[in-house]
């Protein structure tokens, strides 16, 4: 397969997308403690998975911060209320209630056995999957069976009690895959789009989710969370040139860090920066070599778990 281009492309004008809210994971656009615990979880659960026929799930623990992150801003941002059909003086009380629960969810799930979150999450799943089941256009319904399978995902990975098998793992976010296909093809969105896309990659299939974000780019321009998500899968891949392409697209197009996509690649940008010149440091310190052919950030091997939240978080010194 031809190597995609990172040739950024300027449209002649924006193109229409779904504005989805200005929020972190827990509405105040930062990195908690609690979302670090969580990739923290998630590297541990994606170790174990090293071994088997996949590989989509070995990223270094920057890169899977921002993913996690990331996922979690999008899927709250697109909830069922964000739709158009949602009682405009009902949105803020809904969007409070349904955060809270997302929430509580994501806790609980944290020390949920794998069986325990299967049962919880396919239970959300056949409640919105019976909605969609008496009206096949009910957008609020279909957007919900894709991010709670995103959601039933990413608990898997998450969870200090789950087996981390990784086919079911895969499974359930090419459900989520199917589910974003079913509502795309009523009603186009840049924001599900790049769910789309994160859950395309989590399912196994890398190059199709950078194609697809690829050909996002291409539509869409100015949209900063796909050149974020972009970023963060050429990341994943060892390509260090193409992520700090993507990332400074997303700055770029994102002045006003509207989406948290600025923010975030900046962290991206600032921890790159940190591997490099570590990796540049320690290769003059044994004496010498070209400190260019050192490989920056894509590896996280030999360098502490702390030293990876440093980076992540821009606090590494």
């Amino acid at each position: 397969m031809a190597k995609q281009s990172k040739h950024v492309r300027k449209p002649a004008k924006k193109a229409k997308h779904k504005k989805v809210a200005s929020q972190g994971a827990h509405g105040t656009g930062t990195i908690t403690d609690r979302d670090l615990k969580r990739a923290e979880r998630s590297l541990s659960k994606s170790r174990g998975l090293r071994t088997s026929k996949y590989n989509t799930l070995h990223l270094s623990l920057p890169v899977k911060i921002i993913l996690i992150i990331f996922v979690v801003i999008i899927s709250i941002s697109m909830m069922v209320p964000s739709l158009a059909s949602v009682v405009a003086g009902n949105r803020k009380q809904e969007e409070q209630k349904q955060q809270r629960q997302r929430q509580s969810e994501d806790t609980d799930a944290a020390d949920a056995s794998e069986g325990e979150i299967d049962q919880r999450y396919q239970a959300l799943v056949g409640e919105q999957q019976q909605k969609v089941g008496e009206d096949s256009s009910n957008l609020a319904a279909l957007l919900n069976v894709g991010n709670t399978y995103m959601r039933w995902g990413h608990a898997l990975m998450t969870s200090d009690q789950a087996s981390g098998d990784a086919d079911h793992i895969h499974d359930i976010f090419n459900k989520a895959v199917a589910a974003y296909d079913q509502y795309l093809s009523q009603n186009d969105s840049d924001a599900v789009r790049v769910n789309r896309a994160y859950s395309q990659y989590y399912g196994g299939d890398t190059q199709g989710a950078i194609d697809s974000l690829v050909t996002l780019t291409q539509n869409d321009a100015n949209f900063g969370p796909a050149w974020l998500a972009l970023g963060t899968l050429y990341q994943g891949q060892g390509d260090i040139d193409g992520a700090k392409n993507a990332y400074n697209q997303a700055i770029a197009v994102e002045p006003n860090d509207e989406y948290g996509s600025k923010s975030a690649a900046q962290s991206a940008l600032q921890a790159i920066a940190q591997r490099e010149s570590a990796a540049q440091s320690k290769q003059h310190a044994q004496g010498g070599g070209d400190s260019s052919q050192s490989t920056p950030s894509g590896d996280s091997s030999g360098r502490s778990l702390q030293g990876d939240l440093s980076d992540a978080t821009g606090t590494g010194e």
